[in-house]
């Protein structure tokens, strides 16, 4: 059962980051995303302008491409750092007070 019509035209808004949330993508990658968002639609990456060359747009694209890549390895690399530290942990030998300062500590690091 359909809850919308659908109309021919352009939406107010996009609803990605609500998929995204409901395909359970981490939060931390949720928030990344509406940060970039919000980075946009304020205006603070420039966009390339129609008499620039189409090299200087490249270049441009590539910068940021790879600024982008940069940032999601370390995101990346702290997500690794992460589980590597949950795998290693023995729940057995815990006691409750432990279990409950590592979930703070897990907490704190979102």
């Amino acid at each position: 059962m359909l809850l919308y019509k659908i109309l021919q035209g352009v939406a107010d808004g996009s609803f990605g980051l609500e998929v995204a949330k409901l395909a359970q993508v981490p939060s931390a990658i949720v928030n990344r995303a509406h940060e970039v968002i919000v980075s946009l639609n304020n205006g603070n990456v420039q966009q390339p302008s129609v008499t620039t060359s189409k090299v200087t747009n490249q270049s441009h694209n590539n910068k940021y491409l790879e600024q982008t890549v940069q940032i999601l390895q370390c995101e990346v690399a702290g997500y690794k750092e992460r589980l590597s530290k949950l795998s290693s942990i023995d729940m057995e030998q815990m006691t409750p007070r432990q279990a409950f300062d590592l979930l703070w500590s897990i907490k704190e690091q979102l």
